[in-house]
């Protein structure tokens, strides 16, 4: 990430961002749809998808949102993984973004060449948001871990959102 990108990243945490009323209930029952499985509150899914959407605002003129996923990370070293076609000739800005609960996450990211993964960028800076850019050559998978480094103390579960954006 670079010093740009920090600094829109803490002024964006810093303010106060309103979000409509029927945007957030819409949202929610999309997160509520996309984590059938997981034990979620209200609450959980409306500050991630809060962090997901003031994120997005900073680079929104420049970008288009291609993926959203939220998920749950539980206990230091927890990771999950996310496999996407990337096309060649677009730029990608990939961002990973826990909740509250996240003193630090991690952001890997792995292109798939023949039968194996090679790792073609990472964030590993010590905050609870991993940014990478991308800039393909040729269109291929590419797979996105994201792990969970380690928790607030008192914390051992939080919820992270990966998005991935292209112009």
């Amino acid at each position: 990430m670079n010093s740009k990108e920090k600094q829109n990243l803490q002024y964006c945490s810093k303010r106060t961002r309103q979000i409509p009323h029927s945007m957030i209930k819409w949202l929610l029952s999309l997160g509520l749809f996309i984590l059938p499985y997981a034990p979620v509150s209200a609450q959980d899914v409306t500050n991630i998808l809060r962090g997901i959407i003031s994120t997005i605002s900073i680079w929104e003129d420049d970008y288009t949102v291609a993926n959203i996923d939220i998920d749950r990370l539980s206990g230091n070293g927890d990771s999950r993984s996310l496999t996407r076609t990337l096309y060649g000739g677009n730029s990608y800005k990939v961002i990973a973004e826990g909740d509250n609960a996240f003193n630090d996450i991690d952001l890997v990211v792995y292109k798939k060449s023949g039968s194996s993964w090679i790792e073609i960028g990472k964030d590993v800076d010590e905050t609870n948001v991993g940014i990478v850019n991308i800039n393909p050559s040729v269109t291929a998978q590419y797979k996105f871990e994201v792990k969970a480094y380690k928790f607030k103390p008192g914390r051992s579960n939080g919820f992270y959102g990966l998005t991935i954006m292209f112009k």
